[in-house]
């Protein structure tokens, strides 16, 4: 899975809580899994260590600046 891949499930999931359908903890724990397989402790802190890295989305900083974002 690419970095971009993997931050968009990381968005998917943060942005899906609380799930209207019930329990996530099939999916946290297969996220959890992928994550520590790339270093990190569980999904939320791979999500909070992606979060606006410009390394995997070259020029988002840049935009939302252009934008006003505090980014």
């Amino acid at each position: 899975m690419t970095a971009q891949q993997l931050r968009a499930i990381l968005d998917w999931r943060m942005c899906s809580d609380p799930w209207p359908g019930g329990d996530m903890d099939s999916v946290d724990d297969w996220l959890d899994g992928v994550c520590r397989e790339g270093g990190y402790q569980n999904w939320v802190e791979a999500y909070h260590s992606l979060v606006g890295a410009p390394e995997i989305f070259p020029g988002t900083l840049d935009a939302l600046r252009r934008l006003g974002a505090n980014a």
